[in-house]
């Protein structure tokens, strides 16, 4: 028998006991279960015969609160009911199926029903990830096929000094322009860098990706810096005079070109020190970067004096056009693709510590986000895609529902600071999802230890809110490090998550109250080796927090045997 759970926006569990503000710390579990079971009483009837209606009498339906991870969906958990989650959107689903419009992507929902089969939903739990073996075999093989691409396009230009020109002006002048061709060559692999392509970053984590294209662009910049120093010093007659009214145009481009990629580093890597607010500074890197390529483009067709073959002139506007599309992605294919797919808040709620949490859900229906708990995503709030205003942050709310995304935001800077003040109805872009933190890349891990350290808190939030959706029995250790007592997010949420998980959690400040008998300071080795069991070298370890902190715990546990990852 199948058991749908048809989640009802209105219908939380602190209303229905009666209880007042659904914020309010829950009550104990048997005065829940005695309210739900009343108000349950009274619901299924009208809900049978909406199923009746569209041919599905033979489901069973329980009716449950806004949040599928609540406590009525943990009570029908325990009475071991094959759950099928439909999200917040699930009464207008049933009407749908009651007209007969059934969504493509429910069908086999449909299909499974009218068998009296067990069916699948897009919201079930993600199937289970492969042994860990095997995903690191895969993840080091994918790493090594992108890595082998890179150096593909980066190498690729360098045919064009092959034999078959008439230079003959030997090897330093061969030598300069395979740095050029290189240095270009590197520069435009930058944009793919940026481009935040799912596959191409999976393997290494999208902020590897991102130091590494830091670095690179450095590294290219000096290449190409290499590359006008060997005709200063060993051919400054090829190079001409600068004045830009005497000089052709390929030539004073080149000079503008390598004028403007400099100028990028420097606004990059001294960015903090000169003051550079960060919207402004990413909307005026983008520019430089189209400027800069552009102008090095022009100056290469002007002087590639070694492209006299067809097939290197070929070579050379394939590559071009490769690069120029990647810019048409970045900056305008993939902004509109996400201005057709937007998303509205439909709650903030302010935490302690100036921490607000949002709630999106998709302004028209959308299929569900399929995410891994501790990925995050790129959200786009007061600010259309094409704004180049999207900032990162983490999900928090549990993969099992990827209808509705939860967001928990600290007040750090001006941008952040003025979410505080956001409002239900307003609009909001997502991308995602995006990165390789958390529980399903360990999947056969016998258990999960957890640090965090303040707003550190929203990914491991995802991670454990999933987890008991799925109703994982495996033993967690939770250590969670702040200030004080009265700026600790979500502790009531902690509380109850133990409730449904088989969860410690560990309370550290580093500024406890008078009679606080909990953990006092720091994440230490000491403080570790107390809570943890003999077999902590098992377990599998997350840490999200500063990076003081994250430094101090990966030393701690270095000292207690726990291999790295």
């Amino acid at each position: 028998m199948l058991h749908l759970i048809h989640v009802v926006p209105d219908f939380s569990a602190a209303a229905i006991a009666g209880l007042g503000d659904a914020a309010a710390p829950l009550p104990s579990p048997q005065k829940v279960r005695a309210a739900q079971s009343a108000a349950l009483d009274r619901t299924l009837a009208p809900a049978r015969r909406l199923l009746a209606k569209a041919g599905l009498a033979g489901l069973e339906i329980c009716l449950v609160g806004n949040n599928p991870g609540d406590e009525i969906a943990v009570y029908a958990r325990k009475k071991r009911l094959d759950l099928l989650v439909l999200g917040s959107r699930g009464r207008g689903l049933l009407k749908s199926v009651v007209m007969g419009r059934w969504p493509p992507a429910w069908r086999p929902l449909h299909d499974a029903a009218a068998a009296d089969s067990q069916a699948m939903s897009p919201l079930a739990p993600p199937r289970r990830p492969p042994a860990t073996g095997a995903r690191r075999r895969r993840t080091a093989r994918d790493a090594a096929l992108w890595l082998a691409l890179y150096l593909a396009l980066v190498t690729l230009p360098l045919f064009a000094l092959l034999p078959g020109h008439g230079g003959g002006l030997g090897f330093l002048w061969d030598y300069g322009l395979a740095l050029g061709y290189a240095g270009l060559a590197m520069l435009g692999v930058q944009f793919a860098l940026t481009a935040r392509f799912r596959r191409a970053t999976a393997p290494f984590g999208i902020d590897i990706v991102y130091y590494f294209h830091r670095y690179l662009a450095v590294l290219g910049v000096a290449v190409v810096l290499g590359h006008y120093a060997v005709f200063r010093l060993a051919y400054p007659a090829a190079l001409g005079s600068a004045a830009p009214a005497e000089a052709p145009l390929h030539m004073s481009a080149g000079r503008l070109a390598l004028a403007l990629f400099a100028l990028l580093i420097v606004s990059s890597l001294l960015r903090r020190r000169l003051r550079l607010e960060y919207d402004g500074w990413r909307i005026a890197h983008a520019v430089l970067a189209v400027l800069a390529f552009g102008a090095a483009l022009v100056h290469l067709l002007g002087a590639g004096r070694l492209l006299d073959a067809p097939w290197k002139q070929a070579l050379w506007i394939v590559l071009g056009v490769f690069w120029v599309g990647l810019v048409v992605w970045v900056r305008l294919l993939r902004p509109w693709q996400l201005a057709r797919r937007p998303w509205r808040v439909v709650a903030a709620r302010p935490q302690r510590a100036r921490i607000i949490t949002l709630e999106l859900e998709p302004v028209r229906p959308l299929p569900p986000l399929r995410f891994s708990p501790g990925q995050f995503a790129w959200v786009s709030l007061r600010a259309g895609p094409f704004a180049m205003r999207e900032h990162p942050f983490s999900i928090a709310s549990s993969a099992a529902d990827g209808t509705r995304l939860a967001f928990s935001i600290k007040a750090l800077g001006d941008f952040t600071s003025a979410l505080q003040e956001m409002r239900v109805g307003e609009i909001a872009y997502v991308d995602a999802p995006y990165g390789t933190f958390g529980i399903d890349e360990e999947p056969e891990a016998p258990g999960s230890v957890f640090v965090a350290g303040g707003v550190g808190i929203a990914p491991v939030l995802s991670m454990l809110r999933t987890l008991a959706d799925r109703g994982d029995a495996r033993p967690l250790w939770l250590f969670y490090g702040n200030r004080v007592w009265d700026r600790v997010a979500h502790r009531e949420e902690l509380e109850a998550l133990q409730a449904r998980l088989s969860l410690a959690v560990v309370h550290v400040l580093q500024e406890p109250p008078a009679q606080w008998s909990g953990e006092r300071g720091f994440v230490t080795e000491d403080l570790l080796r107390r809570h943890l069991p003999a077999t902590r070298h098992r377990l599998a370890y997350f840490l999200c927090g500063p990076t003081p902190m994250t430094a101090a715990v990966e030393r701690a546990l270095g000292a207690l045997s726990v291999p790295a990852a």
